[in-house]
């Protein structure tokens, strides 16, 4: 349109190239040394310095026609707005602009910041405080990876039917990325004996780095290309490529899951289980809000609309890596913590017991005995959790648009204004009520949420009272499923030790494959409801819950009694045998 200015000539530009290049090497100048750089030079900060405020200068000129984002902006959004070319918004050539252009140069300074951190020797030693640091950075990875799963979740109906797809393929879409997480987590289980921990963490930056890559192409096809079955199944290509890629971050959870003390492991399951619940929810409300600010923007077919959402997921993806990169500590080895004065000296005081003591257990032990029975079932009581987790998810979004006419982004934005509060407030009275109950007992609690939810999924002509009914049930239901998972979890990982079949990697590669049950349960629960009706469905998740107090009650039966509670009754019998020798 004769509104918009000719492409500029910013690549031809030499104050933009020179100050571009000298932004790049910047940062480069700093991970190498003198010896390396010898033409570094006093006049050489100065001028790039002049480089700098020379490319604002520039930038804000000749921005909007920089090398991709002119590319982008000028080819691919007249052909995404249904109108045509000149009813396009000058404000979306400036989101195109700055969020590619963005994430182009944020991914081109981590890079350099990785090799910079990958060179330089750094200490194993880490305190507390980073200690919780690293916690935090890695509950916020376990959101986006649930934000990332969930964020499809209202679009792909539409997806799916725009192209003459069913139910399936929607569930399908959705339930892709955990199964393929699977995959990457079989890659880092495999890659154990050559895996270090400065690998690991490369590794794990690197790779969300890529998935932000990935993410942008999503967008370029789905705003370029015309929709049809070819543009849908190359996107779910993109997906699985992505979940694989998902994956290969466990070598970010391994680490903090060894190096945490296991009084603390309920706490970071916990911590995981808010996570889940506020990831869950939040991706289809961030979905909902990006798909709102499509259609104001004049994007009305859904193809486009979903790019712009990939768009927006793939800046989240650059801030996600950033924090990782700052969280993850770097070091040359496994981390070890620094303990107090008086703590150290008695760690090394029955440090030889200890290790004296376990290799007389490894001895004695049966190859057949080193499964515990506890952890066994804490990982099946987590699928079949997940199995109702995944179920309303994916359950919900489909009855509330078909059943009952609600559109997108209404769908996505009830669903993170609902079922996310509702999580934390679960969680959070679980956190407060621990210590003040048995463990057995505030499981029952949350059980029986599940048991009052489950029947109200069921759709009785006369006693039903709309789609606030079905809300009401995932209210209830959803949270027990992720408040009994987190706890699960926590039981799973206080029975990982190293030498047996269960060790921390191999529950986490396990959890993975957990998740991996969504490719199934997705498209199974909609091809339910879909065929088979709500009732059919509300039937399966009553039986679900049953299945959860059955094999609960067993895993309190088989569990093993805390240290201090086996070596009590020693204790009191030498007490008793003390007291009888003081009286003869």
């Amino acid at each position: 349109p004769a509104t918009i200015p000719p492409p500029a000539h910013a690549l031809t530009n030499p104050h933009v190239l020179f100050s571009l290049a000298a932004m790049a090497s910047g940062p480069l100048r700093e991970a190498c040394s003198a010896s390396a750089c010898p033409g570094a030079a006093e006049t050489d900060a100065d001028l790039f310095q002049t480089s700098l405020v020379q490319t604002a200068i520039d930038l804000r000129k000749t921005a909007p026609h920089l090398l991709p984002t002119h590319l982008l902006s000028r080819k691919l959004l007249p052909m995404a707005v249904d109108a045509g070319a000149a009813d396009v918004p000058a404000v979306a050539y400036s989101v195109v602009d700055w969020g590619v252009g963005s994430v182009a140069l944020a991914l081109l300074l981590l890079f350099l910041w990785e090799v910079r951190v990958f060179l330089q020797p750094c200490s194993r030693n880490i305190t507390k405080s980073r200690l919780r640091l690293y916690q935090a950075a890695s509950v916020v990875l376990y959101w986006f990876r649930l934000v990332e799963y969930t964020a499809v979740i209202p679009v792909s109906l539409g997806l799916a039917t725009a192209t003459g797809f069913g139910p399936g393929m929607s569930g399908l879409l959705v339930g892709i990325r955990p199964a393929a997480r699977v995959v990457g987590a079989a890659f880092v289980q495999f890659m154990q004996p050559w895996m270090t921990y400065r690998l690991g963490r490369l590794l794990a930056v690197s790779s969300l780095a890529l998935a932000a890559a990935l993410d942008l192409v999503a967008f370029v096809l789905l705003a370029s290309m015309p929709p049809s079955r070819n543009l849908l199944l190359a996107f779910l290509t993109l997906r699985t490529v992505v979940g694989v890629i998902m994956g290969v971050t466990n070598t970010a959870t391994n680490e903090v899951r060894k190096i945490t003390p296991d009084a603390e492991q309920l706490y970071v399951s916990l911590g995981n289980g808010v996570s889940l619940g506020f990831g869950l929810a939040c991706g289809p409300l961030i979905c909902g809000m990006l798909l709102a600010i499509a259609r104001i923007s004049g994007f009305q077919d859904v193809f486009r609309q979903c790019g712009i959402m990939m768009l927006g997921l793939s800046v989240l993806t650059v801030f996600v890596t950033w924090l990782m990169a700052v969280g993850m500590p770097p070091a040359d080895g496994p981390l070890t913590l620094e303990r107090e004065g008086a703590e150290e000296a008695q760690e090394a005081a029955t440090g030889a017991e200890k290790e004296q003591k376990k290799e007389e257990v490894e001895e004695q032990a049966e190859p057949g005995t080193k499964v515990t029975n506890a952890a066994v079932l804490a990982m099946i009581l987590m699928t079949i959790c997940t199995v109702s987790g995944s179920a309303v998810e994916v359950s919900a979004s489909m009855m509330l648009e078909v059943q009952y006419g609600w559109s997108e982004e209404r769908v996505g934005v009830a669903m993170g204004l609902v079922l996310g509060p509702a999580v934390l407030v679960s969680i959070g009275a679980f956190l407060y009520l621990t210590g003040k109950l048995p463990e057995l007992t505030l499981a029952r609690v949350f059980l029986a949420m599940g048991v009052v939810g489950a029947p109200l999924l069921f759709d009785v002509r006369d006693w039903s009272f709309g789609p606030w009914q079905l809300l009401l049930s995932d209210v209830l239901l959803y949270p027990s499923a992720m408040t009994l998972l987190s706890v699960f979890e926590a039981t799973a990982f206080v029975h990982a030790a190293p030498g047996t079949l269960l060790t921390t990697e191999r529950i986490n590669l396990l959890l993975a494959g957990v998740e991996g049950t969504s490719a199934l349960v997705a498209p199974g629960a909609r091809l339910i409801i879909s065929v088979l009706g709500r009732n059919a469905y509300a039937g399966v998740q009553c039986g679900i819950v049953i299945m959860i107090w059955i094999f609960q009650e067993i895993l309190e039966a088989v569990k093993p009694p805390p240290k201090e509670e086996a070596e009590a009754p020693a204790g009191a019998a030498l007490e008793s045998l003390q007291e009888e020798i003081k009286v003869k």
